[in-house]
This record gives C-alpha cells, sequence and structure tokens, in this order.
C-alpha cells in the first residue's frame, strides 16, 4: 500500500517509531529480559539458541530453555526493530479520505501479532514438530507466565499509537490541502520502460499467475477436508471459526484477496462503507465469520470447497498439518 496520507510522508511518523524503538530497548534493558524468551515468544536469534559445532561453526537450534543470561545489546536492538511503518498505524490515501487507524491485533509484542507468532514457531516450534496451531497455545501462556514485562511492552507500543491518533484528529482542515499538493507533485515522475523479458522478444506469451498462492489452497483445502472428513458436508459455524482462526495465524489475509468474484467485491464494499465506523473493516476471516453475513460466509464456503477439490487434485497425499503454510 502506498502510504500518502498524515504523516506517513512527513518526518514525523519516522520519528515517532525511532522514539519508540529507543523506549522498547530501554525498558527491556532495565528489565533484564532473557535472550531465551526473546526467541521464544518474537523469534529473535539469541546466544541461547546457538551450540558450537566443533568446526568453527556456530549452527542454530530452539532456545536453551535453561539459559537464563539477560538479552545481549544486540538481542534487545532486533526487539526494538520489531515496531515499524507496518506494525504502529495504517494510512488510507487521502484521495480516499486520508483515515488513519489501527491495525488488526495489539502490536508486534502482544500474543496476537502474525508475524511474532511466525517467527517464534519457525525458531522454536517448528524443528520440535509442534504445530503451528499448538504453538499458539503454548506461546500464549508463555507470554502470560512472563508478564509484567510482556504487557509493559504492550502498554507501551499502545500509548504511542493512542498518541499518535490523538494529534491526527486534531489535525486541522487544511493539512488535507497540503497532503493534495504532495500528491500531485508526486504525480509528475516520468514513467519508466523496462525492456521486455527473452520470451516476450520472441512473442512466446507468459504463463498466466494463479490468483491463489499455492499454500494457500493447500492450508484452505486441508482445513476444509478436516472438517468433513467424517462424511459431514454441513460444516457447523463452530467449525468456520476455528477454519478462520487457523487462516488467521498462517497470515493469510486479507479475506478480500482471496474471495471469488462477487464475495470479494461484497467484501470490499462492506469495508469501503464501514472503514471508519464502530464495527470496522473485515481484515480477517475470523471478523468475517463473527460478522456473521450470509452471502460473506456462503463466499467463504464456497472458497475452502474449490480449495480443497483444487489440493486433492494437486496433491492426493498431502499430510500438511492444519494452519500450517507450506512455504514462507
Amino acid at each position: 500500500m502506498r502510504r500518502t496520507g498524515w504523516c506517513s510522508d512527513s518526518l514525523f511518523f519516522p520519528t515517532a517509531i525511532e522514539l519508540l524503538r529507543e523506549r522498547v530497548t530501554e525498558y527491556a534493558t532495565l528489565t533484564r529480559i532473557p535472550g531465551r524468551d526473546l526467541s521464544l515468544l518474537y523469534g529473535i536469534p539469541s546466544r541461547a539458541c546457538y551450540k558450537d559445532s566443533g568446526d568453527a561453526l556456530r549452527l542454530l537450534y530452539p532456545p536453551d530453555l535453561d539459559d537464563n543470561r539477560a538479552a545481549t545489546e544486540a538481542e534487545l536492538q532486533s526487539l526494538g526493530q520489531l515496531v515499524d511503518e507496518n506494525s504502529l498505524l495504517d494510512f488510507k490515501d487521502i484521495q480516499d479520505g486520508g483515515a488513519v487507524f489501527e491495525l488488526f491485533g495489539g502490536g508486534p509484542f502482544a500474543t496476537d501479532d502474525q508475524r511474532s507468532l511466525q517467527n517464534s514457531w519457525s525458531l522454536s516450534g517448528l524443528s520440535q514438530q509442534i504445530t503451528l496451531l499448538d504453538w499458539v497455545s503454548i506461546r500464549e501462556k508463555l507470554w502470560h507466565l512472563r508478564s509484567p514485562w510482556t504487557e509493559g511492552l504492550v502498554s507501551l507500543f499502545a500509548a504511542v499509537q493512542e498518541e499518535l491518533l490523538t494529534q491526527w484528529r486534531a489535525l486541522p482542515p487544511d493539512s488535507l490541502v497540503y497532503e493534495f499538493g504532495l500528491k500531485e507533485r508526486g504525480s509528475g515522475f516520468e514513467a519508466i520502460v523496462v525492456p521486455g523479458s527473452e520470451n516476450t522478444r520472441k512473442g512466446m506469451k507468459p504463463g498466466r499467475k494463479p490468483r491463489l498462492t499455492e499454500d494457500f489452497v493447500v492450508c484452505a483445502g486441508t482445513l476444509w477436508r478436516t472438517a468433513i472428513r467424517d462424511g459431514n458436508t454441513n460444516v457447523s459455524h463452530q467449525q468456520l471459526c476455528e477454519i478462520a482462526h487457523a487462516l488467521d495465524v498462517a497470515g493469510h489475509l486479507e479475506p478480500a484477496r482471496y474471495l471469488e468474484g462477487k464475495y470479494a467485491a461484497q467484501v470490499k464494499n462492506f469495508n469501503s462503507r464501514h472503514s471508519n465506523s464502530r464495527i470496522g473493516p473485515l481484515r480477517t476471516w475470523s471478523q468475517l465469520v463473527s460478522n456473521g453475513d450470509k452471502d460473506h460466509l456462503q463466499g467463504m464456503r464456497r472458497l475452502l470447497s474449490r480449495c480443497a477439490a483444487k489440493a486433492s487434485d494437486d496433491h492426493p497425499a498431502s499430510g500438511i498439518n492444519s494452519g500450517q503454510k507450506t512455504s514462507s
């Protein structure tokens, strides 16, 4: 997404990010967080993850649970780097109203952050044959055991987020005029012509890129087949909720990117009408199911069923665990 709008193109937003990174690092230093916990919760490689192989190589392993050494300065810096423009706030193009809103979830230090969850699982759970869905529960329990510093990081992130939103709400109307000026000046760049590939120059048409990625088709198809494996073709609402949660955890967002035809258009229209409302847009599958719109649910069921059929054709012997992506 091109981030045009309040403070995303100015110095203020990057400055806020840098200041928050510094505060996160300072806070983590004072609380003497073990490097092992940074690996377990956020997927940050720490000293607890390395073992000497005897041939001058240091190999990366899941963290040693008995290693209580405080995180190093470099490890704490990596913790601060989890704060970036993709996690703090999201911006709607100025020509669409210039809205600023919080992203789904509690930020990079929360239990529901998809990036931290995926990274921690890849480092600590994958090699131990722990499925991603099981790791969600394990990591959440560990997060609560490590409070109050885990809660402190979330509170620090939320405070800066709310301060930025408060300042944006106080922005005078004439600032929007200035933003329009920036937009106009940015549209005058000269176009760059990229030479065609060898196949294009020879007149060969490149293959059409599939609309849905293979990892989504396998993940969604496996989840649907699991729900109907006992011959029950009527997938319950509770099962649909579980499938939605698994798709969210696996990072297959947003639903409108995956739904087909009119169903995708309906969700996009809903998001446009509710972008600034209390209900909010449907950014996750769990939100889509919770909203309960029958057309949205029909579109989701249709998509899952088609993915199950395609995954079965392409991967007849697939043993993928539900909710686990096949590739990064």
